[in-house]
């Protein structure tokens, strides 16, 4: 994993992301983000890879739909959906191997069956749901 990454809140509207680097996009108002030795302030429509560089993005409606509890996905990596899909409904996602495949469609936080369904069935994928396991065969 990398190193951990300080995120300060200054006032705003923002998205971060944990995995090999930390990913933060700011939205609203700014944030400051640390991450080893680095360090940026990141204002209204800017976004920061661990740290290291300030590049712009456009923040058009649906780019903070996320606020509202909606995912909205073009081409996306299978694997950052599911980890989504984990997060948002609390719970563990079992799944073969999904390298090299993405997802284009959406979901939103507020019915896991109907969730499971517009991300795995157009993927081609069958699951079982046990409690609060998912198993994706």
């Amino acid at each position: 994993e990398g190193d951990l990454a300080t995120i300060t809140v200054l006032g705003t509207r923002f998205n971060a992301y944990f995995r090999e680097t930390t990913e933060v996009k700011c939205f609203e108002g700014s944030v400051q983000v640390a991450a080893s030795k680095n360090q940026v302030v990141l204002e209204k429509g800017e976004t920061t890879t661990d740290a290291k560089a300030i590049q712009t993005f456009t923040t058009d409606q649906g780019a903070a739909s996320w606020i509202l509890g909606e995912f909205n996905y073009n081409n996306a990596p299978l694997a950052l959906v599911i980890d989504e899909l984990e997060r948002q409904y609390a719970i563990t996602i079992e799944h073969p191997d999904l390298s090299g495949r993405v997802y284009t469609g959406y979901f939103n936080d507020k019915n896991l069956d109907e969730a499971l369904q517009l991300v795995l069935v157009p993927m081609g994928l069958t699951f079982e749901k046990r409690e609060r396991k998912i198993i994706i065969q």
